[in-house]
């Protein structure tokens, strides 16, 4: 039976691990300052108030919008002060009717006194100061899970030291220069890609050295050894880290921020590694699993990505990519997959080979979240992006060959170290172009660069909040959600922005586009803050284009993924961000055509059979031939995660599949979906053909003899244009100056040249037949060579 259920006022618990790695972005949607005043005094109280509550709860703290709850609690509630820390440091939950409260227990424990305080006596009855001794307390009921606090503080040696106040608290623990140089190269390698180069925190925590002397070495031991419940992984003898190392690392955690590392060109060269080299991989499947059939899910904890047979619903194999998987894309012949890990490697996986292996790695940066592969066949490279260093890597496709570092940070920058520390929020393979479009956060910029090294540059200025987003199905325009409500349009043909549009929410996702019944071409897309769905027509001729055309009733906010398929009448949303009833652990599904009516919520959580743990059910993934429905239920990494199997016709449970091996799984890919968005996206004029031998020689000639003036489009914008003493014209109208016919004779004497010596000569237009001709070249290599640049330009033509 198809529902509609009554909106619910909430929003997401943006505290939660799993959804700041989800949305990499951190918890509290800010980073939070260093706090100058003296610890637990009231200016620092007030301070650490404005910066993490305020926004929230007014600056009297009355609350906002009555959606977000006031401070005025009265003497009773304070005498249960230790409800109230534990509610600032772990998240309330499910005890509001409100928005989800975020947790704050990445601030130290003085700072939470400090700012209790502050609140007790400025919105509430007054009384003593809340004690750092009382939110240790607090700290350590929530790490022991109420249920063994003995056990907690043995295993710590003793009571955590940060239950008292450190001896020479604003001093960090003395270490060995030896012993710091180790522990900061392990932060590097294991830490950065969660919290950050600065320790600002991205999908974890913020480090501040203040606040981690707060919390102590022995419990900054316990968790980075350990672990916790909501997603940090294990780190001891996991990854190789012995007692000694977990030690250091709590030490090091303590002390200032060290100068940002370097990772320059040679140090990228140096960590590349080709594992199989070409003339070693097979040069067709050497397996009889179907490569439409396989899916790919991205275990975040292990740092691993999980290949499965969907035929026969078993694992192929786990194969390690050396940090938490984010991104995964495949090449367009379906033969590689691309995996970028959060500190900064990427993986290039065989799915070719007999078993599919790792045959290539490089490391691009010490945290980076963004891959892009090429959408030309003729041009096999990928773009990675690393937030810190932050800069563009031109990979080659085949072996991850460093071919071309770029910066990619704003050059006003250069004074603040925490603004270079530049978020590329998504890299996009243009399919109009030989160029990627990526997209900065926080500067509003988009950078336009090329495919071949050196690479072109071109930066076009949006809204500051650009979000991940979707091609429309030409591959024409590129749609971007922002965290202001705006929806902005880049144009990737025209490479401009067309439009900046009203959206009903922040923080929409990237959402799917497809072919309404009755608007036509669509984008649909939920949010991170909404429980509304906005429709939005993307078809340029129509009467209002990029414009709201529904607004439907949505499960819940915190909805990532949509799916939904050609051969399928129904839309998918998830909601695993949502903290509202079972919302999180269902998926709701629609009548594509017909969203208002309506939808059916599945209990995929329920159906896959787990006891413990929060079951967030996530990412929706159609099987190649569209019949099936795969969802993932996510789970922390102390409790059992599951793939549950839906058929899409009925709407009812085929297999649910639980393998030890699959540990916080974060992502779900089909490889034909991947191979599908990979596929080049040809819009041909009558005249063009596909990329042939030719197209290819011409485009060589034409970007080593003629780019340099016309610009790599043909535009006329190339770096010498502006030393020309013409003004050049733009090579892809050509056409249409002519009526529509490609004046091919036309083009082709002007090339030559040596029929117009007095005409161009003085213009500076060389003469190519004569350099094309020189030497012992037969003139027939002359007139091949313009034949073939003949080629390009008109495949050029608007």
């Amino acid at each position: 039976m198809v529902v509609m259920k009554q909106r619910v006022r909430a929003v997401l618990m943006p505290g939660l691990l799993f959804a700041a790695l989800l949305s990499g972005c951190d918890g509290t949607g800010t980073h939070p300052a260093v706090a100058s005043a003296a610890a637990g005094s009231a200016t620092e109280g007030a301070a650490l108030y404005e910066r993490h509550c305020a926004g929230c709860h007014g600056a009297d703290g009355r609350g906002i919008d009555e959606r977000y709850p006031g401070l005025q609690f009265d003497q009773e509630a304070w005498a249960d002060s230790g409800q109230i820390i534990r509610r600032v440091i772990g998240g309330s939950h499910r005890q509001m009717v409100g928005p989800a409260m975020p947790d704050h227990g990445f601030l130290g424990n003085e700072s939470l006194a400090a700012v209790l305080t502050h609140i007790r006596n400025a919105f509430g009855p007054g009384g003593d100061p809340v004690r750092m001794e009382d939110v240790g307390s607090a700290r350590l009921d929530l790490v022991a899970g109420f249920h063994d606090r003995a056990a907690a503080e043995e295993s710590a040696a003793g009571p955590l030291v940060g239950l008292q106040r450190p001896a020479g608290r604003w001093q960090p623990p003395p270490m060995s220069p030896a012993a710091y140089a180790t522990a900061q190269r392990h932060y590097e390698q294991f830490c950065t890609g969660c919290h950050g180069v600065f320790r600002t925190g991205t999908a974890g925590n913020p480090l501040h050295p203040q606040w981690m002397r707060e919390l102590g070495t022995e419990y900054l031991r316990q968790v980075i050894g350990f672990g916790t419940a909501r997603g940090m992984p294990t780190w001891l003898d996991a990854e190789g880290l012995t007692p000694e190392d977990v030690h250091d690392l709590a030490l090091f955690l303590q002390h200032p921020l060290p100068p940002p590392a370097t990772f320059d060109m040679a140090a990228i060269r140096d960590s590349w590694q080709l594992h199989r080299p070409l003339a070693d991989r097979p040069g067709e499947p050497a397996h009889e699993h179907a490569l439409n059939d396989m899916f790919v899910v991205a275990l975040h904890d292990p740092g691993a990505v999980l290949i499965i047979d969907g035929a026969s619903r078993e694992p192929i194999v786990q194969i390690a990519v050396e940090g938490p998987p984010h991104r995964i894309s495949a090449s367009a012949s379906g033969r590689y997959l691309q995996v970028v890990s959060r500190n900064g490697m990427v993986t290039l996986i065989d799915l070719y080979a007999a078993v599919p292996q790792r045959v290539a790695s490089v490391r691009v940066g010490l945290e980076a979240r963004s891959l892009g592969a090429a959408r030309y066949p003729d041009q096999p490279v990928l773009l990675a992006a690393a937030d810190w260093p932050p800069q563009f890597v031109l990979l080659d496709g085949d072996t991850l060959e460093p071919l071309q570092r770029l910066d990619s940070q704003p050059a006003d920058t250069a004074d603040d170290p925490e603004a270079m520390e530049t978020s590329v929020g998504d890299i996009v393979a243009s399919p109009r172009h030989p160029e990627f479009a990526a997209l900065l956060r926080g500067t509003g910029a988009i950078r336009l660069l090329g495919q071949s090294p050196p690479m072109s540059v071109a930066t076009l200025a949006a809204e500051p909040t650009l979000r991940a987003g979707s091609l429309t199905s030409d591959g024409r325009y590129l749609l971007l959600p922002t965290d202001t409500r705006v929806l902005v349009v880049l144009d990737l043909e025209q490479r401009h922005v067309v439009a900046e549009q009203p959206l009903p929410f922040a923080g929409g996702g990237s959402g799917v586009v497809y072919e309404h019944g009755n608007h036509g071409p669509v984008w649909v897309t939920g949010s991170l803050v909404s429980d509304v769905l906005a429709v939005v027509g993307v078809d340029p001729a129509g009467a209002s284009p990029w414009t709201v055309i529904e607004e439907i009733e949505g499960p819940a906010p915190g909805s990532l993924f949509l799916a939904t398929h050609g051969k399928s009448p129904h839309l998918w949303v998830d909601s695993p961000l949502a903290d509202v009833g079972h919302a999180s652990r269902e998926v709701a599904v629609y009548r594509r055509d017909a969203l208002g009516e309506g939808y059916r919520s599945l209990p995929i959580a329920g159906w896959a059979d787990i006891e413990d743990g929060p079951q967030r059910v996530l990412q929706p993934t159609y099987s190649a031939d569209g019949s099936e429905v795969w969802l993932l239920v996510w789970n922390t990494q102390d409790a059992e995660s599951a793939i549950v199997i839906v058929d899409d016709a009925s709407l009812t449970p085929v297999e649910v599949l639980r393998w030890p091996e699959l540990i916080t799984p974060m992502r779900l890919y089909s490889v034909a979906a991947l191979v599908a968005a990979a596929a080049p996206v040809v819009k041909q004029a009558a005249a063009q053909r596909e990329p042939d031998a030719a197209w290819i020689a011409g485009s060589t000639l034409y970007g080593h003899h003629c780019a340099a003036c016309h610009g790599l489009y043909g535009e006329g914008d190339g770096p010498m244009s502006p030393a020309l003493p013409v003004v050049l014209k733009d090579l892809r109208y050509l056409s249409e100056r002519n009526e529509g016919e490609f004046p091919r004779d036309y083009v082709r004497a002007i090339i030559d040249g040596r029929s117009m010596r007095e005409a161009h000569g003085r213009s500076g237009m060389p003469v190519w037949g004569d350099f094309f001709g020189r030497g012992e070249v037969a003139p027939e290599q002359a007139e091949a060579s313009i034949e073939v640049l003949l080629r390009f330009l008109e495949s050029l033509q608007r």
